[in-house]
């Protein structure tokens, strides 16, 4: 047996054996710069993201935006021309077939099956015995709402039926539990209110059974009550990649005063150390307005104490406020603003001749993406801009720290005021050099978060 040897004493071994650290689970499906073209058409471009075990991940965006032919090829239906697929860890999709389940937006059935009949069939494609197979079906039935309908020929179901019908085939796939991971291309597609609760339900009582779902839809509403995480596309690219909560944000908006610009690298850095979800955008051409997002709301640790410095350092930094707000996360906002081509990008032909695609918001947790510094709006009205930003800021990236509760730690102290000087004193180092120097003293090497 190992033993782990206490450096205090001389050469004494203690009786604690030594652990090994535990395997990091990969991610149930990891995306790493997937793209894909269709007669030299980019229908998706170098889209990356990741879905951990037990996440209800949302795939929006327009129609042609690239979301089915995504599905399929996470599924192994196409072949990408870049990029990697990994399903749990391995980029063999087909050997994963068996523990997914899968809904098309345009299932197809032999009509002549019962529903009933079908449910059993596909049961016994996926390996289960006679018996078993009648006792999956029956399950299947009564979670898609079709107890009544399972002995009806399929062609005489509506649309709705059909649609609980593919949800009740794709659930059913694992057999006694639901599969590991399920893959729904609108399921809710043509069903009543009362049909898309009912959906609600199944979905998050398979989550509540272990499966990770990746649902694909329109439907706002219902992606914003039941999705921890929302990936939009925009004209093949993943334009924004946002974690819902119920958080609000505080958004400050600020124009810079003469040498405030000069100041401005060392303040960012101040504001970034007041919290890890804090946002900053802006403030980096002359006369360009800041613009800073931070969190509130009960869950964060000394909110108002954080708003507090956060305005007070802004003033210290020789910019002038001239907007502080509450908003709260709107999905529908989120989406808008990602969707939208920006002013700057209108008319601006891309690689295909199409209009410009530029990302116009990147936050959440995969590796390596940030919220691109964008100058659309410098020389307009603050308070326009403040107003464009809105939806960007309201997607601010959560970090680790964030998602296992509120921080503890106390707010660092706040940087000495520093009346504004045109010149420095002979014994005294010019105020950006100061402000650097305060900040090396206050924030050492710390470890990330």
């Amino acid at each position: 047996m190992q033993t782990a040897i206490n450096p205090s004493s001389e050469g004494v071994e203690a009786n604690t054996p030594a652990v090994a650290p535990a395997p990091v689970e990969p991610p149930v499906v990891q995306v790493e710069r997937l793209s894909k073209q269709f007669r030299g058409v980019g229908a998706l471009r170098n889209v990356s993201f990741d879905i951990g075990r037990g996440e209800i991940f949302g795939l929006l965006g327009p129609n042609g935006a690239g979301k089915s032919t995504l599905l399929k090829l996470l599924l192994g239906f196409l072949n990408p021309d870049g990029g990697t697929v990994r399903l749990f860890g391995s980029s063999d999709l087909t050997a994963s077939h068996a523990r997914i389940g899968y809904l098309p937006e345009q299932p197809r059935y032999h009509s002549n099956f019962t529903g009933r009949e079908y449910l059993e069939f596909q049961s016994r494609l996926a390996g289960l015995s006679g018996r078993d197979a009648k006792t999956v079906a029956a399950r299947a039935l009564k979670t898609g709402g079709l107890e009544d309908a399972g002995r009806r020929r399929i062609r005489t179901y509506s649309k709705g039926m059909r649609q609980r019908l593919g949800l009740a085939v794709a659930v059913s796939a694992g057999g006694d539990t639901p599969p590991e991971l399920l893959i729904l291309d609108e399921p809710a597609s043509g069903l009543a209110p009362e049909g898309q609760a009912a959906i609600r339900e199944v979905l998050l009582e398979c989550r509540k059974q272990g499966s990770t779902i990746l649902l694909c839809s329109h439907q706002l509403t219902e992606v914003e009550r039941i999705c921890s995480q929302v990936g939009i596309l925009r004209a093949g690219r993943l334009v924004a990649l946002t974690a819902l909560h119920d958080e609000s944000r505080v958004m400050i908006t600020a124009t810079p005063r003469p040498r405030a610009m000069e100041l401005a690298p060392h303040l960012v850095e101040y504001l970034e150390h007041l919290h890890p979800s804090v946002a900053i955008k802006g403030g980096v051409q002359p006369e360009e307005p800041l613009y800073v997002s931070l969190p509130t709301g009960p869950s964060v640790a000394h909110s108002a104490a954080l708003k507090a410095a956060a305005i007070r350092a802004i003033v210290d930094a020789l910019w002038d406020i001239t907007a502080v707000r509450v908003e709260h996360r709107d999905l529908e906002s989120i989406y808008l603003q990602a969707v939208r081509p920006s002013t700057k990008e209108a008319g601006k032909p891309d690689q295909n001749g199409k209009a410009g695609d530029v990302q116009v918001a990147m936050t959440g947790k995969t590796p390596g993406q940030a919220m691109p510094a964008d100058g659309a709006g410098a020389g307009e009205n603050s308070s326009q801009d403040a107003e464009r930003e809105t939806a960007v800021y309201a997607a601010a990236p959560t970090t680790g720290a964030e998602s296992n509760g509120p921080s503890t730690e106390p707010l660092p102290p706040l940087p000495t005021r520093a009346a504004p000087q045109t010149q420095p004193q002979p014994d005294e180092a010019p105020l950006e050099e100061r402000w650097a120097s305060e900040l090396g003293r206050r924030y050492p090497e710390q470890e990330e978060r």
